[in-house]
Protein backbone atom coordinates (compact mmCIF):
# COMPACT_ATOMS: atom_id res chain seq x y z
CA UNK A 1 0.00 0.00 0.00
CA UNK A 2 2.77 2.76 1.19
CA UNK A 3 4.36 1.77 -2.42
CA UNK A 4 0.77 3.11 -4.22
CA UNK A 5 0.78 5.85 -2.51
CA UNK A 6 4.33 6.62 -3.13
CA UNK A 7 3.58 6.51 -6.70
CA UNK A 8 0.43 8.07 -6.47
CA UNK A 9 2.12 11.47 -4.69
CA UNK A 10 5.02 11.16 -7.01
CA UNK A 11 3.04 11.29 -9.95
CA UNK A 12 0.79 14.06 -9.10
CA UNK A 13 3.26 16.23 -8.32
CA UNK A 14 5.61 15.41 -11.30
CA UNK A 15 2.17 16.72 -13.83
CA UNK A 16 2.26 19.27 -11.60
CA UNK A 17 5.63 20.01 -11.83
CA UNK A 18 4.77 19.99 -15.83
CA UNK A 19 7.57 17.30 -16.49
CA UNK A 20 7.91 16.18 -19.71
CA UNK A 21 7.34 12.59 -20.15
CA UNK A 22 10.00 9.70 -19.26
CA UNK A 23 12.18 8.86 -22.28
CA UNK A 24 13.29 5.09 -22.44
CA UNK A 25 16.32 4.22 -20.97
CA UNK A 26 18.84 1.37 -22.63
CA UNK A 27 20.54 -1.44 -21.61
CA UNK A 28 23.16 0.43 -19.26
CA UNK A 29 20.22 3.04 -17.90
CA UNK A 30 21.22 5.71 -19.96
CA UNK A 31 18.83 8.24 -21.89
CA UNK A 32 21.08 8.44 -25.00
CA UNK A 33 20.73 12.33 -25.25
CA UNK A 34 23.62 13.64 -26.34
CA UNK A 35 24.95 16.83 -25.07
CA UNK A 36 25.25 20.31 -26.87
CA UNK A 37 27.26 22.52 -28.31
CA UNK A 38 30.99 21.62 -28.58
CA UNK A 39 31.88 20.97 -25.23
CA UNK A 40 31.19 17.35 -24.70
CA UNK A 41 30.78 18.14 -20.43
CA UNK A 42 28.21 20.43 -21.44
CA UNK A 43 24.53 18.83 -20.56
CA UNK A 44 21.24 20.56 -22.02
CA UNK A 45 19.15 20.64 -18.93
CA UNK A 46 15.95 20.92 -20.88
CA UNK A 47 16.58 17.72 -22.77
CA UNK A 48 17.18 15.71 -19.29
CA UNK A 49 14.76 17.20 -17.56
CA UNK A 50 12.39 14.31 -18.78
CA UNK A 51 14.53 11.45 -17.91
CA UNK A 52 13.30 10.49 -14.58
CA UNK A 53 14.06 6.91 -14.01
CA UNK A 54 11.38 5.62 -11.31
CA UNK A 55 13.89 4.88 -8.84
CA UNK A 56 14.63 8.76 -8.69
CA UNK A 57 11.00 9.57 -8.47
CA UNK A 58 11.27 7.33 -4.98
CA UNK A 59 14.48 9.35 -3.85
CA UNK A 60 12.97 12.71 -4.47
CA UNK A 61 10.07 11.46 -2.26
CA UNK A 62 12.20 10.15 -0.03
CA UNK A 63 14.68 13.65 0.11
CA UNK A 64 12.43 16.21 -0.03
CA UNK A 65 9.17 15.15 -0.36
CA UNK A 66 9.01 15.92 -3.96
CA UNK A 67 9.58 19.46 -3.43
CA UNK A 68 12.06 21.88 -4.66
CA UNK A 69 10.57 24.26 -2.56
CA UNK A 70 8.64 24.96 0.86
CA UNK A 71 5.41 26.69 1.20
CA UNK A 72 6.83 30.59 1.19
CA UNK A 73 9.07 29.44 -1.83
CA UNK A 74 12.18 29.12 0.09
CA UNK A 75 14.09 25.86 -1.30
CA UNK A 76 14.08 23.29 0.81
CA UNK A 77 17.32 22.52 2.30
CA UNK A 78 18.58 19.47 4.50
CA UNK A 79 17.81 19.36 8.17
CA UNK A 80 20.55 17.50 9.28
CA UNK A 81 23.16 18.69 6.13
CA UNK A 82 22.31 22.50 5.22
CA UNK A 83 23.86 22.22 2.12
CA UNK A 84 21.62 19.41 0.91
CA UNK A 85 19.72 21.55 -1.65
CA UNK A 86 16.29 20.93 -3.60
CA UNK A 87 13.95 17.88 -4.67
CA UNK A 88 17.01 15.41 -4.51
CA UNK A 89 18.55 17.32 -1.68
CA UNK A 90 22.22 17.65 -3.84
CA UNK A 91 24.88 18.53 -1.34
CA UNK A 92 26.44 21.89 -2.75
CA UNK A 93 29.22 21.81 -0.72
CA UNK A 94 29.93 18.69 -2.72
CA UNK A 95 28.60 19.33 -6.54
CA UNK A 96 27.83 22.78 -7.13
CA UNK A 97 31.21 22.86 -8.76
CA UNK A 98 30.74 20.15 -11.35
CA UNK A 99 27.06 21.38 -11.62
CA UNK A 100 27.82 24.59 -12.84
CA UNK A 101 30.42 23.34 -15.21
CA UNK A 102 27.91 21.56 -16.90
CA UNK A 103 25.23 24.30 -16.83
CA UNK A 104 23.04 22.93 -13.98
CA UNK A 105 21.22 25.42 -11.67
CA UNK A 106 20.79 23.27 -8.56
CA UNK A 107 18.09 25.87 -6.91
CA UNK A 108 15.74 25.27 -10.07
CA UNK A 109 13.39 22.70 -10.12
CA UNK A 110 15.20 22.14 -13.90
CA UNK A 111 18.45 22.17 -12.89
CA UNK A 112 18.02 20.07 -9.37
CA UNK A 113 16.47 17.23 -11.42
CA UNK A 114 18.60 17.53 -14.50
CA UNK A 115 22.05 17.31 -12.43
CA UNK A 116 20.05 14.13 -9.76
CA UNK A 117 19.88 12.07 -13.61
CA UNK A 118 23.64 13.37 -14.48
CA UNK A 119 24.82 11.73 -11.02
CA UNK A 120 22.56 8.51 -11.33
CA UNK A 121 23.60 7.88 -14.79
CA UNK A 122 27.26 8.27 -13.43
CA UNK A 123 27.15 6.60 -10.07
CA UNK A 124 23.59 5.15 -9.82
CA UNK A 125 22.07 5.42 -6.69
CA UNK A 126 25.26 5.55 -4.24
CA UNK A 127 24.79 9.62 -3.87
CA UNK A 128 21.70 8.82 -1.69
CA UNK A 129 22.83 6.07 -0.11
CA UNK A 130 21.40 7.74 3.67
CA UNK A 131 17.84 7.43 2.30
CA UNK A 132 17.85 3.97 1.36
CA UNK A 133 15.95 2.95 4.22
CA UNK A 134 13.22 4.82 2.99
CA UNK A 135 13.75 4.81 -0.94
CA UNK A 136 14.36 0.53 -1.65
CA UNK A 137 11.40 -1.06 0.02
Amino acid sequence: MFWFITVLVGWFFRAEAAFAPNIPLNEQGQSGLSNKGENPSEVNPEQKMGVVPPILERIAFCESGNRQFDEDGHIIRGSVHPPDTGRFQINKAVHATSARELGFDLDTLEGNTAFAVHLYEEQGTRPWKASEKCWNK
